[in-house]
């Protein structure tokens, strides 16, 4: 259960759900509850989140917030950065790639002097979406 809980934030992180294209159906069953449980931690907007979904990222600290929740909810964020070699060893080997090429190009965004992880999510979320505009989603 939990490499399937890991596999399903890979999956947020390489994927665009919203308006980008539907969950894979073996991720629906988790998508709803991670979205639940993450918009009643920090009071984000879904008008929020379908807008970043789209690469309209509003500088709102609750929707960086909710970034974060996301990457926490499978321990891929922690006050050290965003572990990519986790990312990757739990990406579907389909995703391999791709999880890979994020390690590679969102390598140099690092956690601020705060040590805000909000902040460290909502830049890691962007690059991500620079990286892979069609498959990006936000569940």
């Amino acid at each position: 259960m939990v490499k399937y809980m890991l596999s399903a934030v890979v999956l947020l992180c390489l994927m665009g759900y919203i308006s980008a294209g539907p969950i894979p159906k073996e991720f629906q069953e988790v998508a709803g509850d991670i979205r639940k449980v993450c918009i009643e931690e920090t009071g984000t907007t879904v008008d929020l989140i379908e807008r970043a979904g789209k690469g309209d990222f509003a500088e709102d600290d609750n929707l960086k917030c909710y970034l974060k929740c996301l990457f926490a909810q499978f321990g891929l964020i922690s006050k050290k950065g965003l572990n990519f070699e986790q990312l990757v060893k739990v990406a579907p080997p389909d995703m391999k790639d791709m999880a890979k090429q994020l390690g590679v190009t969102c390598k140099d965004i690092k956690i601020n002097a705060d040590g805000d992880q909000c902040d460290l999510a909502y830049h890691m979320s962007k690059c991500f979406f620079n990286t892979f505009p069609d498959q990006y989603f936000i569940m």
